[in-house]
């Protein structure tokens, strides 16, 4: 379809798609045949609720050749395509690999029959590309997006995973363990939350950058106190609607939003800005971080926090340094797009567009990140008003009850001298 726009020809914008299912390649279209095929094999693979698991396992070990663990991962990939219609035509697409597959399965296996429709309905949108050429979201994106699907629907579905930021309890969840049975060296193992082990890995590469040292080395000198003084930044970013709050990309639940909030220093409200120096300040960094959640490069899971600050457009053709042009990139990718081996475009709603100069073929990336969709729309805009006025009634009616019960318990002779005006 073509639009007559003036005296341009303008075509009709590419409809979203994955990029996989896009792209010529002929690596990509085979790697695309590979994923239906598996698709189609966990599909053929859906045992009956009655069956025997030790008995379907060994068949299926047998006729295809298979480890029976391997077998039992198309089972249930197929038990939950049979029981997510929604979640099964949109990855009838080819797009996801098996790991992903599997990695669905097994977050949504205990999801009960009253739940089990809307959560099908919303995770479904999450296999589903709003961009053309989109990139399919990496094994780390898809477990935490799709974990707080089930958690708003059904919190006790939610499973146990290393990520999962509401750990069981203390004594399961701290540890630390030192295995000395070697002589030549001793090896310790350390289990933290989510949240506590970022800091700490933090801290550790900080001093290993700083000394050009290892890890091992960095925590040695940690411990001894010869580590110098290093500056770590942490950002913290709160939505004031919901409340809900992140440790860069994690979020925080339980008791964790309180502690953290003790240990915040510096507070600011995060929007755009620009300045002439080249390089970005630790409130732009906070920012585009916030946005991204990860590197921005197709298929790259590495968080943003840690990432460089890239200017998309070079610095020297733009002397400037402008959030809206600026995006989170790994060291590694940053160095493909400075060989000039990527290109990037990005749009005012944070979706960038990258080409590889190999094959010409483009990606389309969303941001993540605990800032990705933090703009102010009319409809949040209402919601925000109307929920303020409830809680401003809530206090009236409070405020009501108080006074009557008061008048209520007071003896006749009672005489109020001064009356306290409403407190709004």
């Amino acid at each position: 379809m073509i639009d007559f726009v003036g005296n341009l020809f303008n075509p009709s914008p590419p409809p979203p798609s994955w990029s996989l299912v896009t792209n010529p390649d002929p690596a990509a279209r085979a790697k695309l045949h590979i994923n239906r095929n598996e698709f189609d094999l966990a599909a053929s693979c859906t045992p009956d609720p009655d069956d025997n698991v030790y008995r379907t396992a060994d068949r299926l070990s047998r006729t295809l050749g298979i480890t029976r663990s391997k077998a039992l991962i198309y089972c249930d990939i197929g038990t939950m395509l049979t029981r997510m219609p929604h979640t099964r035509n949109a990855l009838a697409c080819g797009a996801f690999n098996i790991d992903l597959l599997r990695i669905l399965a097994d977050l949504t296996c205990t999801l009960d029959d009253t739940h089990l429709d809307a959560v099908d309905t919303e995770i479904a949108e999450l296999l589903t590309p709003t961009r053309p050429h989109q990139a399919v979201p990496g094994p780390r994106i898809l477990r935490r997006q799709a974990t707080a699907v089930i958690a708003a629907h059904q919190p006790d579905a939610r499973p146990a995973d290393p990520e999962d930021p509401e750990l069981p309890t203390p004594d399961l969840s701290l540890d630390f363990t030192v295995d000395s049975s070697d002589t030549d060296y001793t090896v310790f193992q350390i289990t933290l939350p989510t949240d506590e082990a970022i800091g700490a890995t933090r801290i550790i590469d900080a001093i290993a950058a700083a000394h050009n040292t290892s890890r091992a080395t960095a925590f040695t000198e940690l411990l001894h106190g010869t580590a110098g003084e290093v500056k770590v930044t942490l950002n913290c970013y709160r939505n004031l609607d919901t409340g809900d709050m992140h440790l860069e990309n994690h979020q925080l639940t339980g008791t964790a939003p309180d502690t953290w909030m003790r240990r915040v220093t510096d507070l600011t409200v995060p929007s755009h800005s620009t300045h002439d120096n080249r390089f970005a300040t630790e409130a732009q960094k906070a920012l585009i971080a916030g946005v991204d959640g990860t590197c921005r490069a197709p298929g790259c899971d590495n968080p943003a926090a840690t990432a460089d600050t890239d200017h998309i457009h070079r610095y020297a053709d733009a002397p400037h340094t402008d959030t809206r042009e600026m995006q989170s990139l790994c060291r590694r990718c940053h160095i493909l797009k400075t060989l000039g081996l990527t290109d990037y475009t990005r749009f005012a709603d944070g979706t960038t567009i990258v080409s590889s100069i190999d094959d010409n073929h483009t990606v389309t990336t969303v941001p993540t990140g605990p800032l990705a969709h933090a703009n102010l729309t009319f409809d949040r805009r209402l919601a925000r008003k109307t929920r303020t006025r409830k809680e401003h009634q809530k206090l009236r009616d409070t405020w009501n009850y108080i006074t009557r019960f008061a008048f209520q318990n007071v003896g006749a002779s009672a005489i109020i001298v001064d009356e306290a005006p409403i407190p709004f």
